[in-house]
């Protein structure tokens, strides 16, 4: 209780911090026990209307993501005062088997600043059914061009941009932590994360 107490007070509500986020942890996590990380935060919605449905429905506009299932996850958020554990409020995908995917948590400090806020862990993750037992969803490996999840920050940036949220921000975030998926390959961020308005309704 005492280092979460630290955390708060050498954290503060600081607006614009870009390693660790300030206001999220860099990774979501499992929703049961054992609670391991699983996806890095690499997206963050901010403006007035970047609450977590905000977001949610900017993707169903700009890129099409409407499907909403999926597994349930938890990210570390900042409150007025404290640090809280938060299941993710939406997610949205291009479909059921490989495809894109994110969840969204709204960061509930950011109503007592400028701009409201939304983190995300986007990916791109293919259904593996040739294993015994099948396994599911597995994010893409690290290769040439990155992991499922630099793919997937890009989509949701390139999305966004061509759908006119343009004033964006790139920034490195550092959450570079690779993931062993259910298929043996290993997957994770090269630690860019980017910043996307959001200052009207969909």
């Amino acid at each position: 209780m005492l280092a979460l107490s630290l955390i708060v007070l050498s954290w503060g509500v600081s607006d614009d911090r870009a390693y660790g986020l300030g206001q999220a942890s860099d990774y979501s996590f499992q929703d049961e026990y054992p609670y391991n990380d699983t996806d890095p935060v690499t997206v963050m919605f901010q403006g007035s209307h970047a609450n977590a449905l905000g977001a949610a429905e900017a993707l169903e506009a700009h890129a099409g993501w409407t499907v909403s299932g999926g597994g349930l996850q938890r990210l570390w958020v900042l409150y007025p005062g404290y640090w809280s554990m938060k299941t993710n409020e939406y997610q949205r995908a291009n479909g059921t088997l490989s495809r894109f995917h994110i969840r969204l948590w709204f960061i509930p400090i950011s109503r007592n600043l400028p701009k409201l806020k939304t983190a995300g862990t986007p990916h791109h993750e293919d259904f593996v059914i040739n294993t015994i037992p099948p396994c599911g969803h597995a994010v893409d490996s690290n290769g040439p061009t990155g992991s499922g999840f630099d793919w997937g920050r890009r989509e949701v940036s390139e999305k966004m941009f061509a759908g006119g949220h343009t004033a964006q921000q790139n920034e490195y975030w550092g959450n570079t932590q690779n993931f062993k998926q259910c298929d043996g390959d290993w997957a994770g961020s090269n630690g860019t994360g980017v910043r996307i308005p959001l200052n009207h309704g969909h």
